[in-house]
Protein backbone atom coordinates (compact mmCIF):
# COMPACT_ATOMS: atom_id res chain seq x y z
CA UNK A 1 0.00 0.00 0.00
CA UNK A 2 1.43 3.43 -0.86
CA UNK A 3 -0.16 6.99 -0.76
CA UNK A 4 1.34 9.19 -3.28
CA UNK A 5 2.30 12.70 -1.86
CA UNK A 6 3.47 14.39 -4.99
CA UNK A 7 4.66 14.50 -8.27
CA UNK A 8 3.41 10.89 -10.70
CA UNK A 9 4.29 7.45 -9.80
CA UNK A 10 4.43 4.95 -12.67
CA UNK A 11 3.39 1.26 -11.77
CA UNK A 12 3.86 -1.24 -14.11
CA UNK A 13 1.61 -4.40 -13.91
CA UNK A 14 1.39 -7.35 -15.59
CA UNK A 15 -1.99 -6.08 -16.84
CA UNK A 16 -0.17 -2.77 -18.13
CA UNK A 17 1.01 0.70 -16.62
CA UNK A 18 -1.09 2.63 -14.46
CA UNK A 19 -0.01 6.14 -13.34
CA UNK A 20 -0.44 7.77 -10.02
CA UNK A 21 -0.45 11.19 -8.80
CA UNK A 22 -0.86 13.37 -5.54
CA UNK A 23 -3.74 11.81 -3.51
CA UNK A 24 -3.46 8.47 -5.03
CA UNK A 25 -3.59 5.13 -2.90
CA UNK A 26 -1.56 2.71 -4.76
CA UNK A 27 -2.68 -0.99 -3.89
CA UNK A 28 -1.32 -3.77 -4.94
CA UNK A 29 -1.36 -7.58 -3.61
CA UNK A 30 1.99 -8.83 -2.62
CA UNK A 31 2.24 -11.65 -4.89
CA UNK A 32 1.90 -9.53 -8.16
CA UNK A 33 5.17 -8.22 -9.33
CA UNK A 34 5.55 -4.73 -10.35
CA UNK A 35 7.98 -1.75 -11.21
CA UNK A 36 7.64 1.51 -9.60
CA UNK A 37 9.50 4.66 -11.26
CA UNK A 38 9.13 8.29 -11.81
CA UNK A 39 6.47 9.13 -14.24
CA UNK A 40 7.17 12.45 -14.76
CA UNK A 41 10.65 14.34 -15.39
CA UNK A 42 10.16 15.82 -11.43
CA UNK A 43 9.72 12.80 -9.82
CA UNK A 44 7.26 11.60 -7.13
CA UNK A 45 7.10 11.80 -3.33
CA UNK A 46 5.21 9.55 -1.29
CA UNK A 47 4.49 7.00 1.72
CA UNK A 48 4.97 3.06 1.50
CA UNK A 49 3.38 0.57 3.93
CA UNK A 50 5.65 -2.20 4.48
CA UNK A 51 6.09 -4.84 7.34
CA UNK A 52 7.70 -2.56 9.95
CA UNK A 53 5.90 0.10 9.68
CA UNK A 54 5.48 3.22 7.04
CA UNK A 55 8.55 4.52 5.01
CA UNK A 56 8.88 8.03 3.07
CA UNK A 57 9.67 8.21 -0.47
CA UNK A 58 11.34 11.90 -1.27
CA UNK A 59 10.07 13.11 -4.52
CA UNK A 60 12.84 11.16 -6.72
CA UNK A 61 13.38 12.02 -10.19
CA UNK A 62 12.93 9.90 -13.21
CA UNK A 63 15.86 7.29 -12.68
CA UNK A 64 17.90 5.97 -15.85
CA UNK A 65 16.14 2.18 -15.14
CA UNK A 66 13.02 1.15 -13.21
CA UNK A 67 13.58 -0.18 -9.58
CA UNK A 68 11.94 -4.12 -9.68
CA UNK A 69 9.87 -5.97 -7.12
CA UNK A 70 11.10 -8.81 -5.77
CA UNK A 71 11.99 -11.56 -8.15
CA UNK A 72 9.29 -14.10 -6.24
CA UNK A 73 6.07 -13.78 -4.44
CA UNK A 74 7.91 -15.10 -1.51
CA UNK A 75 10.60 -12.17 -1.76
CA UNK A 76 7.72 -9.66 -2.33
CA UNK A 77 5.75 -10.82 0.66
CA UNK A 78 9.13 -10.47 2.51
CA UNK A 79 9.50 -7.20 1.56
CA UNK A 80 5.98 -5.95 2.66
Amino acid sequence: MAAVTGGVEEIGLPSGTVRAGPGSVVLINPEVAHTARAGAPEGWAGHARTATGWTSQPKAPRPDREVSSAASPAEARART
